[in-house]
């Protein structure tokens, strides 16, 4: 477990002089100065203006004890003198403080140096007894805080959450994500472009590229409505292959299609064609996505249909708590003739040629698989409604009993000792599937608000 580190003082070399600092550390004190001084003079003049308004106050108990006090203006001014007083004294803190990191006009406080200590809490030394993950001591229920051994509820609520652990991940990658020569580090510093090769649906929302200037760490940010669109089998005359069509595409021709995905990023460093060579022969011995796409492929290529369609299964017969690795029956349909097929609303209906996008519903349990492979390299389940609680054995959709996103999501981010830790090792492709996840959780939530508004009084 990394430790955390408290983080020195220093000049960058972008930043102020020692002589532009110690000119803003004496201007500084002359600012406390002047503000001490005037805070000598109402010193001096509060006491008087007290004893003032405590003689009126007499004078008018002794002569007019009946009648109430009337409005004094000095009362107003000693409130507005006091008022002044207490701004001069935060004024003077907040100089005083400015002091220890005094940074120049026109100069960034925040890509200076830092204005704060850092704090430090030490390596994780706790584990939870009823799932594994490793804790901090300070994230203890309130209840255990002076315990000798704390209880934790935010990784499974106290043994009511379980879910079968991640698997390792197959060698190429796990190679990749943590070995230290140049092909690695490469690797995880364009982990999104690559997922982005292989990923099998898009993710629509405005990402904010301006945030990452280069002066601080990798941030993922998106807004906007968030949602995941599929296309066709085939893509439309005249277009190139994208996303889930990649994977139907002429196997000769797919590594370079691949390629030309990202074949330069922003910064002029193209993808290594050994990496991505390598990824596309892991997934299509491991990942159970891969080869329902696979034998479209080889359907379509013998020329038997005309017109087919793929559906992806949202339906599963197992529950999630179990089995999280479906079979291929439980992921995938290819149909034929579609007349009279029935459609369960959250399945995934791929047509065979067509320049619409098909919205994919964020009940489905493959959504996280289809968006992220190389985080889910076997093509495992996500969170689906029918995964029911610990200790409830009817797992039925729709049941109020079921594991919500946000208790499925707070178990799976944890860091435990007995299961693989590919997510944490995945850096920027990891916060952008913390954020994805975050906005599903929000979506479920308005949903449940939005089913259920004639079941109670909303403010």
């Amino acid at each position: 477990m990394a430790q955390w580190k408290r983080r020195a003082i220093f000049l960058p070399p972008n930043g102020p002089t020692p002589q532009q600092v110690a000119a803003e550390q004496e201007r500084l004190n002359e600012k406390i100065h002047v503000l001490t001084e005037e805070l000598h003079e109402l010193d001096r003049r509060l006491p008087k203006m007290a004893r003032t308004i405590r003689r009126a106050r007499m004078r008018h108990r002794c002569t007019q004890p009946n009648y109430p006090l009337p409005a004094n203006g000095h009362n107003d001014l000693l409130s507005r003198l006091q008022y002044k007083r207490s701004r001069i004294l935060r004024s003077i803190f907040l100089c005083n403080r400015r002091k220890v990191n005094a940074v120049p006009r026109g100069f960034s406080r925040n890509h200076g140096f830092p204005s704060v200590e850092a704090y430090e809490l030490g390596p994780p030394s706790c584990t939870c007894v009823f799932c594994g993950a490793v804790m901090w001591p300070e994230e203890c229920t309130y209840a255990t805080r002076s315990h000798t051994n704390p209880k934790f509820s935010l990784c499974c609520k106290q043994g009511k959450v379980k879910l079968p652990p991640r698997r390792n991940p197959p060698e190429f990658l796990k190679q990749l994500l943590e070995s230290e020569n140049p092909l690695s580090r490469h690797f995880r510093q364009f982990i999104r472009q690559y997922n982005g090769v292989f990923c099998f649906i898009s993710l629509g929302g405005k990402v904010d590229r301006n945030i990452n200037d280069g002066r601080g760490v990798y941030v993922y940010s998106i807004g906007g409505q968030i949602y995941h669109s599929i296309g066709s089998l085939l893509p439309p005359e005249g277009q190139p292959p994208r996303f889930a069509q990649l994977y139907i595409h002429e196997s000769t021709s797919e590594l370079q299609s691949r390629l030309n995905v990202f074949s330069s990023d922003q910064t002029g460093n193209s993808l290594r064609p050994e990496i991505i060579e390598g990824l596309q022969e892991m997934f299509d011995q491991y990942n159970i996505l891969v080869h329902t796409f696979r034998t479209a492929r080889e359907i379509l290529s013998e020329g038997s249909v005309q017109q087919m369609q793929l559906k992806l299964l949202a339906k599963r017969q197992q529950d999630g708590r179990e089995y999280d690795l479906p079979t291929a029956n439980d992921v995938a349909a290819l149909i034929v003739d579609d007349t009279g097929q029935d459609t369960f609303e959250p399945d995934i209906v791929v047509q065979y040629q067509s320049s619409k996008l098909e919205r994919v519903s964020y009940y489905h349990p493959s959504l996280m698989a289809l968006q992220y492979p190389i985080l889910f390299p076997y093509g495992e389940d996500g969170w689906h409604p029918a995964i029911s609680s610990a200790g409830d054995e009817d797992a039925n959709l729709w049941n109020d009993n079921n594991l919500t996103q946000c208790d499925y999501y707070s178990y799976r981010l944890h860091t435990r000792f007995h299961e693989s830790s590919s997510l944490l090792l995945s850096g920027k492709l990891f916060q952008q599937y913390v954020v994805n996840a975050y906005a599903l959780v929000e979506a479920e939530h308005l949903d449940w608000i939005r089913n259920n508004q004639h079941k109670s009084s909303l403010c």
